[in-house]
């Protein structure tokens, strides 16, 4: 058995709005979907806003990436 998903954005979009969180995830080793195809996609697809800029993720005290928040509609 097999699946296909088309698209995710239903699934994001139910989960904001049954009040769940969601963490919407770019590897920097991700040749299909660069970080900035997927910030396009939080803004265009799910109309989302960017509230955050991008700041450092720190794990003890060492970056261990970079995070930016979305604001929900």
């Amino acid at each position: 058995m097999s699946y296909d998903i088309v698209s995710s954005v239903p699934y994001h979009k139910n989960n904001s709005i049954s009040g769940y969180r969601s963490l919407i995830f770019s590897g920097d080793h991700d040749m299909a979907v660069p970080y900035l195809g997927t910030q396009a996609w939080i803004r265009s697809s799910l109309n989302y806003s960017i509230i955050d800029d991008w700041r450092p993720w720190m794990i003890n005290d060492q970056i261990a990436g970079y995070i930016c928040a979305p604001i929900f509609p």
